[in-house]
């Protein structure tokens, strides 16, 4: 069986006339720690970068000669020697050496610190940079294979190099007639 319904009193009705009042007037004091502009991530570390790591595809043809020439790079900073898994928010240059297995260098690029700022952007795994290198012009090479090394300076302190963990396919698309 079912209670018969009470009815409301006059002091339940001003109470329950007042919760939207108090949500009203809570509300902008709960809410903004409640959202989020964009979503969480870990803090990026502060500190002295201590080691670089570089991502590169292989070199693409972009001008249709049979030639590799651009090829794009993602560079992460890390804090001290790997100790923070973070990327780093860094400020300093860079420079990109394409060299042959003997270290003898195909080419160079180099971006100073206002082109590195330009390069910044917000990755899924923190702050890094992203670069496209081109050897348009330059491109015809008669070398299959090359080793990209990257070597960031940041504003303060030594410069870091890195070395890329398997060769990146530049020069023809096919390989030369024997």
């Amino acid at each position: 069986m079912i209670p018969p319904l009470r009815r409301r009193s006059s002091r339940d009705a001003r109470r329950l006339a007042a919760l939207p009042r108090a949500i009203l007037l809570l509300a902008p004091a709960i809410l903004p720690a409640c959202v989020a502009d964009s979503p969480s991530r870990p803090a990026s570390p502060t500190g002295t970068p201590g080691t670089v790591s570089a991502s590169v595809s292989d070199f693409a043809d972009t001008d249709a000669n049979r030639f590799r020439d651009t090829g794009r790079v993602f560079v992460y900073v890390f804090q001290g020697a790997a100790e923070n898994p973070v990327p780093m928010r860094a400020t300093g240059s860079f420079e990109f050496r394409l060299e042959r297995r003997d270290a003898s260098v195909i080419h160079r690029w180099r971006f100073d610190a206002k082109q590195t700022a330009a390069a910044r952007a917000n990755l899924p795994p923190g702050p890094g940079f992203v670069f496209d290198l081109s050897l348009l012009g330059r491109d015809q090479l008669q070398d299959s294979e090359a080793e990209l090394v990257t070597i960031f300076t940041p504003e303060r302190g030594t410069p870091i190099a890195a070395r890329s963990r398997a060769v990146i396919l530049i020069g023809p698309m096919s390989r030369p007639k024997s």
